[in-house]
């Protein structure tokens, strides 16, 4: 027989097994055999009920109270004595506690206050007017306009930014960033424990003697204890005379128009997050490397004592930064 007769029959073998046997015939895909290939169909996760929802916001909002609950519990006792009572500050609200209600009409009507642009103190008042609240966020809000923006009459800060030796000038930005950053169901002041904790009593300030007096600052504005007794050059400092008795109770005054609605609102056009000390001044802290590693943006506030920060986004367009190493 000849090679092409060969071939032909071997071929008719197998065909032949094909056909009594069909379990060894392949089957294509039906994309190779011609026939489009249909899409598996997509597993969608079934939308929330409302008491579902419900029980999310209430367990998100529980979480953000227990939060709330461990800064209260790590805060230290009065001055670092060993009495384990707390201060008035140090025993104010951090949050609203019907914004935690267990009824959700409650909370959502919290909520809603933290959408407006309702004074503080209104916002106090809808949540049960407490004197003690009012005074200890009017106390902490001036305490945070002193520590970041000084005093005026440093000749010290005088030889580097004259210009930037007013506390009103931070106070907006400062104000802004506190009441764009308060979580909701916060309050002001639980907000300004997370940015100021050292002037707030939500940690202890020692070995920074500027900032344990200015802690102990109290509305009264009696001379705290550890206030200098005399200036660089050694020049006495009376409290009274030198006008710083004056001083302190224009913050706090400024303080409680902010609160109130009274003062200037906040101009800046983005949301501003944080702030800083600006690299070029000598006598202050070098904060830029900070901003600009968390990707923000430097807001133009003219002159502040602090630089204030934006995220990238609409409104936030800072002007060039060349930021200056740490120690330079």
């Amino acid at each position: 027989m000849k090679k092409t007769e060969k071939a032909v029959c071997a071929i008719a073998v197998l065909l032949l097994s094909c056909a009594m046997e069909p379990d060894l015939a392949f089957d294509l895909p039906p994309s190779e055999a011609g026939t489009p290939a249909e899409p598996a169909p997509m597993e969608r996760a079934p939308l929330p009920t409302g008491e579902e929802m419900e029980v999310r916001i209430a367990e998100r909002m529980a979480a953000a109270a227990a939060e709330a609950r461990a800064i209260t519990d790590a805060m230290p006792t009065v001055h670092a004595t060993s009495q384990t009572t707390r201060t008035a500050v140090q025993q104010a609200d951090g949050t609203y506690h019907e914004c935690f209600s267990e009824l959700p009409a409650h909370r959502r009507e919290c909520r809603s206050h933290f959408g407006r642009r309702w004074p503080e103190s209104t916002i106090m008042r809808r949540q049960g007017d407490s004197t003690a609240q009012r005074d200890a966020t009017q106390l902490v809000l001036g305490r945070i306009f002193l520590s970041e923006a000084n005093w005026p009459h440093d000749e010290r800060r005088d030889r580097y930014f004259p210009e930037q030796n007013h506390a009103e000038i931070d106070a907006p930005a400062i104000y802004q960033v506190l009441r764009h950053m308060r979580r909701s169901g916060e309050t002001l002041l639980g907000a300004a424990r997370r940015f100021s904790p050292h002037v707030s009593e939500a940690r202890e300030a020692t070995g920074r003697r500027r900032m344990i007096w200015i802690a102990r600052l109290q509305l009264d504005c009696d001379r705290p204890i550890g206030f200098p007794e005399t200036d660089h050059e050694g020049n006495t400092i009376d409290w009274d005379d030198d006008g710083y008795r004056d001083r302190c109770e224009s913050l706090f005054a400024l303080a409680q128009r902010f609160l109130d609605g009274d003062a200037d609102e906040p101009w800046a056009d983005a949301p501003l997050v944080t702030w800083g000390g600006r690299c070029e001044d000598a006598a202050g802290a070098c904060d830029d490397h900070l901003g600009s590693r968390r990707g923000l943006v430097p807001y133009e506030t003219g002159n502040t004592a602090n630089r204030f920060w934006c995220r990238p986004g609409p409104g936030c367009n800072g002007p060039p930064l060349e930021i200056a190493s740490v120690g330079e």
